[in-house]
């Protein structure tokens, strides 16, 4: 009898493993789309809400047995022979999501999932800000040196890869789950928060693929093997680190936030700002895993610090208008 494992297995298990790489930065938005069908936003479920066949609730005509009905029911209730149910009038929808007065949408647009709407503020965010003239060269590293300085860092602290990585293994998919850890908020609470959250990472997402692309920087495990990272190296190249500046990005966005609806929750601010300090570690998490060298996390930084401000730039934008109401639902638990 045939032992080990086939060929069909082991094509399962490279598309398990291409599954988890999807789970990195730059795709985790896509693979959550899923998720967040169904999880307070969208229309529809996750799993999708199956219709079966359903018995009528009298027998036809007394004597004739139950009648199944699937979706729209076939039958009239009670069920008589030849009779059929009526046809239901349409509703008088004419939006998908909430709009005013002024035909704007509302905010935040609960009908749209989280990660489709991300791509929504995306494409007001290409077609308004000069995204592509930021200019990241002078951090990375000089000479072959400063490369192997860096590299001798991440052999440094692989020691602690053992104690953070479940803790970096959360944050492969969805590192913004830690701001609203940290910040106690969730799509219940702070709806128009997780929608801005939701945008600004899609467009670093965007911001940082473009400035990979630019740079082709090998990823450190390519120059030094011991690296060995613990999960699959993602498949786009290192600088910036795409983590690092979407990271960076929640924390500048969610201390604007704050800050206009008059509270900084928590109350630190400036370089032990709790927020400044949660973005530093999880980009630092993605150097312990040997995935990015610390001139990757810093280039993150600085794009996140020069994309910021062209998110809010313009006035009437979408992205400002969730900016107001994400103020305005900080706000309330204020009064």
């Amino acid at each position: 009898m045939p032992t080990g494992i086939s060929t069909a297995d082991a094509a399962d298990a490279a598309d398990a493993a291409d599954a988890a790489d999807a789970a990195d930065a730059a795709d985790a938005a896509d693979a959550a789309d899923a998720a967040s069908s169904g999880g307070g936003q969208g229309l529809g479920r996750a799993g999708g809400t199956p219709f079966g066949i359903s018995p009528s609730l009298a027998m036809l005509d007394n004597d004739g047995g139950f009648i199944g009905n699937g979706w729209p029911p076939a039958a009239s209730e009670p069920p008589g022979a030849g009779e059929h149910a009526p046809a239901w009038p349409r509703n008088g929808v004419t939006s998908f999501a909430p709009r005013d007065a002024q035909h704007a949408l509302v905010m935040p647009p609960r009908t749209w999932s989280l990660e489709h709407f991300g791509i929504v503020l995306l494409t007001e965010f290409v077609k308004t800000a000069d995204w592509a003239a930021i200019d990241l060269s002078a951090l990375l590293p000089a000479t072959a040196a400063d490369v192997e300085a860096e590299l001798s860092e991440l052999l440094a602290i692989k020691e602690f890869r053992a104690a953070m990585l479940q803790e970096g293994l959360a944050q492969r998919s969805r590192a913004d789950a830690y701001f609203s850890t940290v910040l106690a908020y969730s799509f219940s609470s702070h709806p128009a928060t997780c929608y801005l959250v939701a945008g600004i990472m899609r467009i670093m997402q965007f911001q940082a693929m473009y400035q990979k692309a630019l740079y082709q920087r090998p990823r450190p495990s390519q120059l030094a093997p011991e690296l060995a990272p613990p999960i699959r190296v993602p498949g786009h190249a290192a600088f910036p680190s795409g983590h690092a500046s979407e990271a960076y990005a929640v924390y500048l966005a969610l201390e604007k936030v704050l800050a206009a609806a008059g509270q900084i929750v928590p109350s630190a601010t400036g370089p032990n700002s709790p927020l400044l300090r949660l973005a530093q570690r999880i980009a630092r998490n993605r150097e312990v895993m040997g995935l990015h060298y610390p001139s990757d996390s810093a280039a993150g930084r600085r794009l996140a610090e020069k994309t910021i401000p062209l998110v809010f730039a313009v006035p009437n934008s979408k992205m400002n208008a969730l900016f107001n109401a994400a103020v305005a639902e900080w706000q309330q638990f204020a009064v």
